[in-house]
């Protein structure tokens, strides 16, 4: 396997892939990453670091799976927290009573695509399979995001809510904000229909020109989910220099993700991860 990435870390420990970014890593008080397909223990389609419970894979081994990338972190089991996906733009703020939601205990919210907290008795977990996800840190304030973001949740602006939501909730400033676009499917991969350039093309202040072209005359359309997500920042008052988007695409790396857009359902899950240490 090659992989080459200019701001984006490939790390292999006890044979768990995961990938980090250099501009978080600069901040001690913070863990992250984000999985590969190598580590874990589920087979078939679903081999190896499957980490959805919502596919065919057996439990046991999405737990173990778990209890591996856990290990391999550093991090505790128990204090992963999951989103409970719906392609939405419902954030949730969480704290040590949100503990194993989603993981070891049942979903109690049925549409949650963004989690936040200054709590560092939990772990922020988002399910993935191109959609991008998308990391908050208020590196003064000590408050974490955590979004996922595939087009329908960046059409509604999700990653802008979620800097609304840390200046209202936390009284975060722009300023001290730093957003990470981690790995997604990029527009070498990603075509799409004339229903998705039109909900991009009623978000007001938003230079769709910019993440959007027409490729062909049967009305099909070219997406840059991480550029589109990089304006939707900007407009939310991000500054430019604050924000950092990966240059991995996961489509093209079929051997170190799962793709939806590569392999349609059949397939296990990724996950992003984001913690304070305590």
């Amino acid at each position: 396997m090659i992989f080459q990435s200019d701001n984006t870390n490939l790390n292999i420990k006890n044979a768990v892939g995961y990938l980090t970014f250099p501009a978080l890593e600069n901040y001690s008080f913070v863990k992250h990453a984000f999985s590969t397909r190598f580590g874990g223990v589920s087979e078939g389609q679903f081999k190896s670091m499957n980490l959805s419970f919502y596919n065919d894979d057996k439990k046991e081994n999405v737990v173990e799976n778990y209890h591996l990338f856990c290990e391999a972190l550093g991090l505790k089991f128990e204090t992963l927290v999951a989103a409970a996906q719906n392609h939405g733009d419902n954030i949730r703020i969480v704290g040590k009573n949100e503990k194993g939601i989603g993981i070891y205990r049942d979903r109690d919210m049925q549409s949650v695509d963004g989690l936040l907290t200054n709590c560092e008795e939990v772990t922020l977990v988002t399910y993935h399979a191109d959609c991008a996800p998308i990391f908050f840190l208020d590196r003064c304030k000590k408050v974490i995001g955590l979004v996922h973001s595939g087009w329908r949740g960046t059409a509604k602006e999700i990653a802008g809510k979620m800097v609304s939501k840390m200046q209202r909730e936390f009284a975060c400033q722009l300023k001290d904000i730093t957003c990470v676009v981690g790995p997604c499917v990029d527009e070498c991969c990603y075509e799409v229909g004339e229903e998705v350039y039109e909900k991009f093309v009623s978000i007001p202040d938003v230079a769709v020109k910019s993440f959007m072209k027409k490729c062909d005359a049967n009305l099909k359309y070219i997406l840059n989910i991480k550029e589109a997500n990089k304006q939707i920042l900007l407009k939310a008052g991000i500054s430019e220099e604050n924000i950092v988007i990966s240059d991995v695409c996961t489509c093209c790396y079929i051997d170190l993700f799962f793709s939806q857009r590569a392999m349609g359902n059949n397939r296990g899950t990724l996950a992003a991860f984001f913690c304070l240490k305590n």
